[in-house]
């Protein structure tokens, strides 16, 4: 795998909630390194992790007040380009899904990203280095420091 800077990145939902919650302390110090970078960057987030990353923290009570937690995804909305999916996201999702044998909002994550123009899709639910549609699956807890930060530089 080739770690040269990726411009057109996002992020899976697990990204998000690692840097937020510290039970994981390796998984949470490069969750927050790629979630800096998103808040700084044109990197963008999709609507569906802030939703899902809502009801994850909400089921599971991963910070102490539902206000904290609105509290992240409102600095998120603020700090990056925040991109919904559309209706030909969703039919091109129902076809990755079924031609790929992702798990269907995976899928829905990935159309999204495509359309967007997204390269790089920061994961640890998806195949290390598997590219669909354009887009490279990389698992940033695989990756040694300096790998990531050359990704992310």
């Amino acid at each position: 795998m080739s770690f040269t800077s990726v411009t057109n990145f996002t992020v899976d939902t697990n990204i998000l909630i690692y840097s937020i919650d510290p039970t994981d302390a390796a998984k949470h110090r490069i969750a927050r390194t790629i979630m800096a970078r998103v808040y700084s960057s044109t990197a963008f987030l999709p609507l569906q992790c802030l939703s899902e990353f809502y009801a994850v923290c909400v089921r599971k009570k991963l910070l102490a007040r539902v206000s904290q937690i609105s509290e992240v995804v409102s600095r998120a909305i603020e700090s990056s380009e925040v991109i919904p999916y559309s209706p030909e996201d969703l039919l091109a999702a129902i076809q990755l899904h079924q031609q790929h044998h992702l798990q269907f909002f995976d899928a829905l994550l990935i159309s999204t990203a495509k359309r967007s123009g997204c390269q790089t899709l920061f994961t640890e639910d998806m195949q290390n280095g598997r590219a669909l549609e354009g887009i490279t699956l990389i698992n940033p807890f695989h990756l040694t420091p300096e790998e990531l930060d050359r990704l992310l530089a």
